[in-house]
């Protein structure tokens, strides 16, 4: 009869328990998956059916900042408030900034406004960019999973047109969709990057080119939004930290680079939320 000395023994256990999980995670980085298929997974991820049909409004505390890389403006630092009532939305930041106070972009569940706060009343290149293209917040696409009317909630109604690949994403595996809106947007490559382990949703990337004509480039644009941090808060699983990363680069040589981070500080769900936040007032920054 052969005898296994007591370290040797757990020193194969311990070998066989990571040669186990390793499996289990190439198992779950090659698996490939149908659109609606992703998209169950990854609803699944942040909580049951019940928990979310009866998620009515969310409110959302946090601290801010930006870093612009490429204009004007500095470092500023504040608070924000990201509020959401079914398919309405608004985003409100404010900063400790003179010639930066804040954003503000809302959606009312029909129209899109954004507010002025850059003296003398003019737009960021951010809030010029949701300005213009006002279907990336009317698609329920803005704040992803932050949002109560994320448009992955509603793909019955939406019906977008979705396409599944697998891809690299600092350097790992992920699952990802290209979605394209029913209306809207047409110009733009938008793609959403999921998990392959938790089917979180870690990214989503909208991408225009813009041309004058005869094969010339005007102006190439970028958003991205960056989700991490996942916690549970009512019985959800959901990103604590969200990166808005914006960047315009033009024939004429204009550059535009920044980033806003948000960290959730505070969530209430199911509250009165004042309806005043989804309409962006053009020159006057709210209290959040």
């Amino acid at each position: 009869m052969i005898t296994v000395h007591r370290s040797v023994y757990w020193l194969i256990m311990a070998i066989l328990a990571l040669t186990a999980g390793a499996a289990r995670k190439s198992s779950a980085e090659d698996q490939k998956l149908t659109p609606n298929e992703l998209i169950v997974e990854h609803l699944k991820s942040i909580a049951s059916p019940t928990v979310l049909a009866g998620i009515r409004t969310r409110d959302i505390m946090a601290s801010s900042t930006v870093q612009i890389l490429h204009g004007a403006f500095g470092v500023p630092s504040g608070k924000a408030q990201i509020a959401s009532d079914g398919r309405k939305l608004a985003m409100l930041m404010s900063y400790n900034n003179v010639d930066y106070p804040g954003e503000h972009f809302a959606y009312d569940g029909k129209d899109v406004t954004v507010g002025r706060y850059i003296p003398p009343g003019t737009l960021s290149p951010l809030a010029e960019f949701l300005n213009r293209f006002d279907e990336i917040m009317k698609e329920g696409l803005l704040g992803g999973a932050l949002s109560t009317g994320w448009a992955l909630q509603a793909t019955e109604e939406k019906q977008p047109r979705l396409k599944y690949q697998k891809a690299k994403l600092k350097g790992r595996s992920v699952h990802t969709l290209e979605y394209r809106p029913r209306k809207g947007l047409g110009n733009f490559k938008i793609v959403l990057f999921f998990e392959p382990e938790t089917y979180h949703h870690v990214k989503t990337e909208y991408k225009l080119t813009i041309s004058t004509g005869f094969g010339v480039t005007e102006t190439y644009y970028v958003l991205s939004e960056d989700f991490a941090d996942f916690r549970e808060v009512d019985s959800m699983m959901l990103p604590h930290r969200y990166t808005l990363t914006y960047s315009m680069e033009g024939r004429a040589g204009g550059t535009f680079l920044a980033h806003w981070l948000f960290e959730a500080q505070q969530w209430v769900h199911n509250g009165e939320i004042d309806p005043r936040i989804f309409k962006a007032r053009p020159n006057t920054l709210p209290a959040n």
